[in-house]
């Protein structure tokens, strides 16, 4: 675990995950980077329920009753005890999970928007996992084999389609899904789909900028609330500028970071 260690501002850990009966069924290793000053040490790991489910997650949670800071494990966890499978319908954020349930099922968890990456092989019975390819092939359980039907489509998309990847028998967990995997077998279940609706003729255009305001509002105040020394990426451009200017609403204080390259061609960004 100490060589996963990057900075004093991340987290680190290996956990066992046991069932019941006391008995080892899994581990996860993690590392979290702290993004609040106040969020307390000893906390990234799992978590358990009195229940008896356990969950580790990663990433971060924007909704308005999460206490930014807090532990995103419990909150999920608390989530998990109240609605099981339902869990994650309305949550918002970045994040991706991994609960082990009382009844001996294992549950990977993805973002609506597919924010965070996860990945998942079953390789003789066993379910390897990681937020990223390199994890699982640094299990050494797993050979690393390329996948020529997803180099042929990545060839003729901007990606590879999801949930196939670069190389054979790992997979992309698509966003907005659950992988189910119990006694051996493996399910997924989506629970959120993007919905679309007619446009509402009986609302006027200023009507709609200033719904479109509110939302970015609420999006950006969500971002900045409680985070450590919040900033932008500031381009000059219109986006970039409004986004920074709706965080000075929420913070204090907003640092802003702009890249130039030098030369009479780039000018321009000296303003």
């Amino acid at each position: 675990a100490s060589a996963l260690s990057r900075a004093s501002t991340t987290e680190n850990g290996v956990e066992e995950i046991k069932n019941r009966a006391g008995e080892l069924v899994g581990t996860v290793g993690y590392r979290h980077f702290r993004h609040f000053e106040d969020q307390e040490t000893g906390t990234r790991g799992l978590h358990q329920s009195a229940s008896g489910d356990q969950l580790i997650a990663y990433g971060r949670i924007f909704n308005d009753d999460f206490e930014r800071g807090s532990c995103e494990a419990h909150y999920l966890l608390d989530l998990w005890v109240k609605k099981e499978m339902s869990f994650a319908d309305g949550l918002n954020g970045k994040w991706s999970s991994l609960l082990y349930d009382r009844r001996g099922r294992f549950v990977l968890s993805h973002d609506r928007f597919g924010q965070e990456t996860l990945f998942y092989t079953v390789q003789n019975g066993l379910l390897i996992f990681g937020t990223n390819i390199r994890s699982i092939l640094a299990s050494g359980l797993v050979i690393a084999e390329p996948n020529y039907e997803s180099l042929w489509h990545g060839l003729g998309f901007p990606c590879t389609q999801q949930p196939f990847t670069a190389f054979k028998d790992i997979y992309a967990l698509p966003a907005a899904e659950h992988l189910i995997w119990h006694n051996g077998k493996t399910e997924t279940q989506s629970y959120f789909e993007l919905p679309y609706c007619e446009k509402d003729r009986g609302i006027s255009q200023s009507e709609y900028a200033e719904l479109i305001d509110e939302a970015m509002d609420r999006a950006v105040r969500r971002q900045i609330k409680g985070t450590w020394k919040p900033g932008s990426l500031l381009s000059g451009g219109v986006d970039s500028t409004y986004y920074t200017a709706l965080g000075k609403r929420h913070a204090e204080t907003i640092g802003s970071v702009t890249l130039t390259l030098k030369g009479e061609a780039f000018k321009a960004a000296d303003e």
